[in-house]
């Protein structure tokens, strides 16, 4: 058995973030000049980065037109992050290497089916096996990015759901828009709780694109940190700045509770003893 010593990443590369938004919206640019450019592995699963110049882009083969396109790709790619030193992964979009899993899953478990049934859909495993399987496989690859200290961005389009909100003050319902995450149930659950930033691209009442770093009853948005403004410009060289401040006071935040816990244990455990005459 080996003994590790777990480290801080002070340059806060394990942390998982999700952007989305509408197409042209910069989710893509943003997400790839986090980490800078020549440090990000691009997975590309629908062509949307042909325009960005310099990115290093993941391929199956030595040509570099051939695109990826089943989820044994994504192992394969999550094997060269760390082989070739990139500090972060960026896939766009999530939902297509979701629906790659989804078959990939389908196919293992027909394998394993003692009927030799052939499954086409999660839907005909039945009892929510198929979407446990494939939480089962993301959670994996995302877990070897965070002990490879790899940064991971998933890249989404937005959709619009149709929801009943009640107004506080007048307790009176209304219908309203939000925009959120377009994925398949078990993939959002994956992104949201496990991703530290979830970030929404979108243009505002003068037809600028903004990011919106705080979700509210319109949409989906999320600073694990609590220390990022509500929305700023679409400006990468902003974002970065802001993401890496965060990270930092966020491990001071972590670090000082520790700190201070550690410190009321030692002050209990001081006074129990003196009440029980062994101080």
């Amino acid at each position: 058995m080996a003994i590790h010593t777990s480290i801080i990443n002070t340059d806060g590369q394990t942390n998982m973030f999700a952007f989305y938004g509408e197409a042209g919206s910069g989710k893509t640019t943003a997400a790839t000049e986090l980490f800078g450019l020549e440090n990000t592995l691009y997975f590309d699963c629908e062509n949307g980065a042909k325009f960005i110049e310099g990115l290093s882009v993941w391929s199956p083969s030595d040509d570099p037109k051939d695109r990826p396109f089943k989820w044994e790709h994504f192992e394969e790619a999550a094997k060269d992050v760390v082989k070739n030193k990139f500090n972060a992964i960026a896939i766009d979009n999530f939902f297509n290497l979701a629906m790659w899993l989804e078959k990939y899953v389908c196919d293992i478990m027909s394998e394993e089916s003692k009927d030799g049934r052939h499954y086409k859909s999660l839907g005909e495993i039945g009892f929510g096996k198929g979407e446990a399987r494939c939480k089962k496989e993301i959670f994996r690859i995302f877990n070897y990015f965070v002990q490879n200290n790899i940064g991971v961005v998933l890249i989404c389009h937005k959709k619009t759901d149709y929801k009943t909100i009640k107004n506080k003050n007048t307790k009176e319902s209304e219908q309203k828009t939000g925009d959120t995450l377009n994925l398949p149930k078990w993939a959002y659950e994956v992104a949201i709780p496990n991703c530290d930033y979830v970030f929404y691209f979108f243009k505002d009442g003068f037809g600028e694109f903004r990011i919106k770093l705080k979700g509210d009853e319109t949409s989906v948005a999320k600073d694990r940190t609590g220390t990022l403004p509500e929305e700023i410009p679409n400006n990468p060289v902003i974002l970065k700045k802001l993401v890496m401040d965060s990270s930092e006071k966020m491990r001071d935040r972590v670090r000082k509770a520790k700190d201070n816990l550690r410190k009321s244990w030692e002050d209990e455990a001081s006074n129990y003893l003196k009440e029980l005459g062994l101080d």
